[in-house]
């Protein structure tokens, strides 16, 4: 026991340190390298090594049991919030804000928007890592101490911060406060479901959601 909590203590603060990253840009050859990166790997880290200590066999991360774990409305309302918050939210937001739109895809301009196929391997890939290190292992083991609502917050707003970067102050408070509503209801499939994967298709549609916009009203 004193095993798994050492393990976990030391990733949960590994990932609380990293989600700050961004506040301080380190810059290499003319290029900013973003350390936030790195919540993602030590949260992965975190979940697969928990979960070898005590021998639970992937829990929250049973692909079995996908098909089962979606199947009540409450599951599917919740998991299609985030996608249906990107569309409501986009119009106003390029209307109000200008700015906003190109703020978000600077952020996220790793993605490839010009290759589809590899555009939604990307998208799998990083919507899976950041539900594996943040809902099944983060939110998971912080739960255990604080319950779902404080531990969801706090998740929430970690992983808000994972995502900041520097812009118009306002522009960057919208974009944080719309990436923390969606990981809340990231939370709440995971709450319901257990089950990273759900959270991830979650959060995979929302992200598919974002970059179909984004390419429809940058272009």
């Amino acid at each position: 026991m004193k095993t798994k909590k050492g393990c976990a203590i030391i990733f949960l603060i590994l990932m609380a340190v990293f989600s700050f990253s961004n506040l301080l840009p380190i810059t290499f050859k003319g290029q900013t390298v973003k350390l936030s990166g790195l919540t993602i790997i030590a949260g992965i880290a975190g979940f697969f090594i928990v979960n070898f200590v005590t021998k639970s066999k992937m829990e929250g991360l049973r692909i079995q049991d996908f098909f089962k774990d979606i199947k009540s409305a409450k599951v599917i309302m919740l998991m299609l919030m985030p996608a249906l918050i990107n569309v409501l939210t986009v119009i106003p937001e390029k209307i109000f804000f200008p700015g906003f739109l190109q703020h978000v895809q600077n952020r996220i301009d790793f993605l490839n928007p010009s290759k589809i196929i590899i555009l939604i391997i990307e998208l799998i890939i990083a919507a899976l890592g950041e539900e594996i290190a943040w809902r099944a292992f983060f939110q998971k083991q912080i739960s255990k101490s604080l319950g779902f609502l404080p531990s969801a917050v706090l998740t929430s707003f970690l992983f808000a911060m994972c995502h900041f970067a520097f812009d118009n102050p306002l522009i960057v408070i919208l974009d944080m406060a719309e990436i923390f509503i969606n990981s809340i209801f990231y939370g709440l499939v995971f709450k319901e479901t257990k089950n990273a994967w759900c959270s991830s298709l979650s959060h995979f549609l929302a992200n598919l959601t974002a970059m179909i916009l984004l390419a429809v009203l940058l272009r």
